[in-house]
């Protein structure tokens, strides 16, 4: 009997609901067409067939022009080809439709800093720099946490001259991301910039630390010591580039100018000459190789071998780049003369 009253309590559960549903009204969201565009544009563009995507997306703009994420679509695609005026465009579009749409306001800010990359005139260059700066503002107005329009923010500041914003915002990125080494490279250049060497050279070992190869901090680090005329710490941090980068042919060079400073100069030598493997049409190394081997000749002038193999060199280097004015004259000056008749 009392399983015969449960059941019949299940039957009647749906009476009950409807009857505590009355007077509610129920609607089904469906798709609009311009959803329905966006959604196969989306498969397009995973199938690579993006060409049809942007007539998907042009579609779905057409049926309904507020379409936002369609717009933004658009742009991602013009941006990945590097159409970036079009891009720009469509991403300015989609702020209009929808002002409170972080990603297209961080992407229009991105394009507007790649074209002022690629700008030929110094005006344009700061043209697209102010523009990217405003877009990228109005981002963090929307998401004031985001990494990434911070660190781009910074280097645009930088790029105008602007230092301590460009170090507020550097400063934001490494407190939400405080291991990135990206951020305290910048803050190096940045301290750099600014004459603070001191605090330029923690932020480029802290990189170093974060990310054991990173061969740009180290080249950094090196280039500092270098200007302080510190040239055997600056070899330190080129023979650790060396060691994992044995075809990086500025590195070597560097490290032989290093050498050559602190009088090591059979080691100069050869740093040089493994730049010059490295990269065999860069005229610097040979110029190198033939500074170090002159400068042998005349403490032993009895080595006439090393004289010839110097002006060698240096021809080597004039071949590659003509017109270098100081080897011409060196040459003039060291090459031996024909014996009178």
């Amino acid at each position: 009997m009392r399983d015969i009253r449960h059941i019949l309590k299940i039957l009647m559960l749906p009476a009950v609901l409807a009857a505590g549903c009355e007077g509610m009204k129920f609607s089904f969201i469906f798709p609009t067409a311009a959803d329905t565009r966006y959604a196969s544009a989306q498969n397009l563009v995973k199938e690579g067939k993006t060409g049809q995507a942007i007539a998907e997306l042009s579609q779905a703009v057409k049926a309904d022009p507020g379409h936002a994420p369609s717009w933004e679509a658009m742009g991602d695609i013009h941006r990945r080809q590097g159409r970036w005026d079009k891009a720009c465009e469509e991403y300015q579009t989609c702020v209009k439709v929808d002002p409170y749409r972080f990603r297209p306001h961080y992407h229009l800010g991105l394009t507007y800093q790649t074209l002022a990359d690629s700008a030929g005139r110094p005006e344009d260059r700061r043209k697209q720099l102010e523009q990217a700066i405003n877009v990228y503002l109005r981002a963090l107005v929307i998401q004031g946490d985001d990494f990434d329009t911070h660190l781009n923010l910074s280097y645009c500041y930088y790029s105008l001259g602007k230092y301590p914003l460009a170090e507020k915002h550097c400063q934001a990125a490494l407190q939400i991301e405080p291991t990135n080494p990206k951020a305290h490279f910048n803050m190096g250049v940045l301290n750099e910039a600014q004459g603070r060497f001191d605090r330029a050279a923690i932020s480029y070992a802290n990189t170093v630390e974060l990310d054991i190869n990173n061969a740009q901090a180290m080249m950094a680090m090196a280039m500092l010591n270098i200007r302080q005329h510190h040239y055997k710490k600056a070899g330190i941090w080129l023979n650790k580039i060396v060691q994992f980068q044995p075809d990086n042919a500025t590195a070597w060079g560097r490290l032989g100018l290093c050498h050559y400073r602190i009088g090591d100069h059979d080691k100069a030598l050869a740093a040089f000459r493994s730049a010059a493997n490295a990269r065999p049409n860069d005229p610097d190394p040979h110029r190198g190789i033939g500074v170090v081997l002159m400068g042998k000749f005349l403490a032993d002038p009895q080595r006439t071998d090393l004289r010839d193999e110097a002006i060698g060199a240096w021809n080597k280097s004039l071949e590659l780049k003509p017109g270098q004015k100081d080897l011409i004259d060196l040459i003039d000056r060291y090459a031996p003369r024909p014996a009178p008749q």
